[in-house]
């Protein structure tokens, strides 16, 4: 039975594993057992290099495109996120400090860890947008 829940435990990684693990329990001759997972390794990176090659094609056709929305929704996801981190480092400390010093209810805290996590996947983004955009 863990055969089966490791196959589709882990999606495409999960079903390779699991269908390895189960050659893996057969009685053969171990070079027929060895060009089976041969033959499987093969298959899992070429479904991976389909994976790629038609993400690629998608960013490619996006890319291209000429619709405002598609073209401008990195900058503006960049842009709530810049506001986010600009508040959480500068408005909210300012408004705690303030709050103690004048007597005003402190300004509401915001997950930062939700923001950095976004920050850093963004800034891996417009890493490779730039790449993208100086190869054409």
């Amino acid at each position: 039975m863990s055969f089966i829940a490791d196959i589709f435990a882990g999606g495409t990684e999960g079903i390779f594993k699991g269908v390895k693990d189960v050659i893996g329990t057969f009685r053969a001759d171990p070079l027929e057992l060895a060009k089976i997972e041969s033959a499987m390794n093969q298959a899992e990176l070429n479904m991976q290099l389909g994976l790629s090659q038609a993400q690629t094609k998608i960013n490619e056709i996006e890319a291209a495109s000429q619709d405002k929305f598609v073209s401008r929704w990195r900058p503006a996801v960049g842009w709530l996120c810049a506001a986010g981190v600009g508040y959480v480092a500068v408005v909210q400390p300012l408004g705690a400090w303030l709050s103690l010093n004048v007597g005003l209810l402190p300004p509401p805290p915001i997950e930062a860890a939700i923001l950095i996590e976004l920050l850093f996947g963004l800034l891996g983004l417009a890493g490779l947008r730039t790449y993208e955009k100086t190869k054409k």
